[in-house]
């Protein structure tokens, strides 16, 4: 291969690596991590292999970043380009397709590896608290390095088909995360499919690393198929690149669905704008509008469906408190899904298309704009809430614990929103996959912390008072984080506007 081939790739991967962001994001990473190492620690007189249970979350969480990482910061390698009008510049120089894709994907790819491996030094430390061993720890990171490869090449092949990075994400995600889940329902519901294709899975390949007592070589069947698949991918984004850059067309904001009048769905469409326009406004273009409304009812419908004729045929006894713990847990994953998603673009969407500036010259304040945006997208999760009503209701010998669940998960859940949307400002791309990151170490010790002190005392006898307790703690620290990043927000809302 020529040195000009590599010389965009050369570049981008020297700028890549020299910005700030990328050494802030590793100190914070490393940070977090050691933190989950004393905590790790602390918790070693009450858990057993406390080395093992530090070590298996700190891999899941960096397998689900890898996934959100794919779908917002891989799949925008080539479909940026394209809503910025900038791909033809590109064509225009003397650079090949295999220049564009080196230069705007794999040197992309290679930061995120040196963000991972980061880590490694450090996860070390989690053999001397015991539970796993060397090899565990180099196996499980030659899985999570394959599958990043994997997820990078996947992601730069829909972003050299698809025309947007929203779509790109969609369906890079869709894959990456859909994959393990069908894997799980086949080897639930008892259909037999060949060793090899769960094999392929990332997620059977960790369970049997986890395992006590692996010795098997780090290079696994896994590790090889994702690498020659990766390869695969780069391979037809290389030959299909000059199909779909051949033509640009002027990019713009999504729009929902538009029928036509004479469609006799015109009325799902987005038709006249309400008295709260801006509510109107982010309901039908960012939300889905109507028919979104109706796609989440349906999509909920068929997972809950799917998993309890699942859970019928394994489980001896499947009653009705089940069906609704089962209700509880998807409806509950999908809002939390759902609005950091929404969080995501409730604002970013406005800056990136260089709207934010005309709509503050309306006569309304930013604290109204920014509300009226939010209550639009909020009627999106219309569809979880009643599901998980639903499944409320179908435990109430439990409810008193679903209830005080919610009541002290609430904060926690507001103060993610908060630090998603912030982020999403900050970082160009990857804000939801980075705010994940660290909101996943962060959140997840804050709440050890309550639910040890708190609900555990009451467990062993505390009494109400315990409780109370854990849920004021709950309140004073993350709604005191969601004030100081309301406030982080505002600026940032505010400094764009002024550009």
């Amino acid at each position: 291969m020529s040195i000009p081939t590599l010389a965009l790739f050369a570049r981008s991967l020297r700028l890549e690596s020299r910005q700030l962001r990328f050494y802030l994001a590793r100190l914070g990473l490393l940070i977090v991590t050691l933190f989950g190492l004393m905590f790790a620690h602390g918790m070693s007189a009450f858990l057993g292999a406390p080395g093992l249970r530090f070590f298996t979350s700190i891999v899941y969480i960096d397998a689900v970043f890898i996934c959100l990482g794919a779908a917002s910061y891989f799949a925008a390698a080539i479909s940026e380009e394209k809503e910025e009008i900038t791909l033809g510049l590109l064509r225009m120089t003397s650079l090949s397709p295999v220049s564009i894709l080196l230069g705007k994907s794999t040197s992309r790819m290679l930061g995120m590896v040196m963000f991972l491996l980061a880590q490694f030094p450090f996860t070390l430390l989690a053999i001397t608290l015991g539970g796993v061993g060397l090899n565990q720890i180099v196996a499980a990171y030659c899985t999570l390095i394959a599958f990043m490869v994997l997820s990078s090449s996947l992601a730069l092949f829909f972003s050299v088909m698809c025309r947007r990075s929203v779509a790109a994400g969609a369906w890079t995600f869709l894959i990456l995360v859909g994959f393990p889940i069908l894997c799980a329902i086949l080897r639930a519901s008892g259909v037999w499919v060949p060793a090899w294709f769960y094999e392929l899975s990332t997620n059977f390949n960790l369970e049997r690393i986890m395992t006590t007592g692996f010795a098997d070589h780090p290079i696994s069947y896994q590790v090889i198929a994702h690498l020659v698949l990766s390869g695969v991918f780069f391979l037809l984004s290389w030959v299909i690149f000059n199909l779909f850059t051949r033509e640009q067309k002027q990019a713009a904001p999504l729009r929902g669905l538009v029928f036509r009048r004479t469609s006799r769905l015109r009325h799902l469409g987005a038709r006249r704008a309400w008295s709260c326009p801006f509510i109107w406004k982010d309901f039908h273009f960012i939300a889905g509008g109507i028919p979104g409304i109706i796609i989440r009812f349906i999509a909920y419908f068929v997972i809950i469906l799917v998993m309890a004729l699942i859970a019928s045929n394994v489980a001896y006894s499947f009653d009705t408190e089940a069906l609704g713990f089962a209700i509880i847990w998807i409806a509950g994953a999908g809002l939390f899904l759902e609005s950091c998603f929404l969080a995501s673009k409730v604002f970013k969407e406005e800056v990136k298309w260089r709207t934010h500036a005309i709509i503050m010259i309306t006569p309304r304040s930013m604290l109204s704009l920014a509300f009226q945006k939010v209550a639009g997208c909020v009627i999106a999760l219309i569809p979880a809430a009643i599901y998980f009503i639903v499944g409320a209701l179908l435990v109430s010998e439990s409810l008193e614990w679903v209830m005080t669940g919610v009541i002290i998960a609430i904060p926690g859940w507001i103060s993610f929103l908060y630090l998603v949307a912030f982020f999403s400002l900050v970082v160009k791309r990857g804000g939801l996959a980075l705010s994940f990151l660290i909101g996943y170490f962060v959140y997840s010790y804050a709440y050890g912390f309550i639910i040890f002190f708190g609900l555990g005392s009451r467990i062993m006898g505390g009494g109400s008072g315990s409780m109370a307790g854990a849920i004021v703690l709950a309140y004073v620290v993350f709604l005191g984080s969601a004030v100081a990043l309301h406030f982080a927000t505002w600026a940032m809302l505010k400094k764009a506007a002024a550009q």
